[in-house]
């Protein structure tokens, strides 16, 4: 079975709307983007920033 944690994100109004165009756009959500971001940086922790 799965198991799922709430990842509190902050992020103004403007960039949100902005960026779920643009994931939309790709078929991503913004919810998706954070997770491929978390996922990446597990991965690459040197690149991460």
């Amino acid at each position: 079975m799965a198991t799922t944690e709430m990842v509190p994100v902050r992020i103004d109004k403007r960039t949100k709307a902005r960026a779920a165009k643009a994931l939309a756009a790709m078929g991503l959500s913004v919810s998706d983007a954070v997770r491929v971001r978390r996922a990446w940086r597990r991965k690459k922790p040197s690149l991460s920033r």
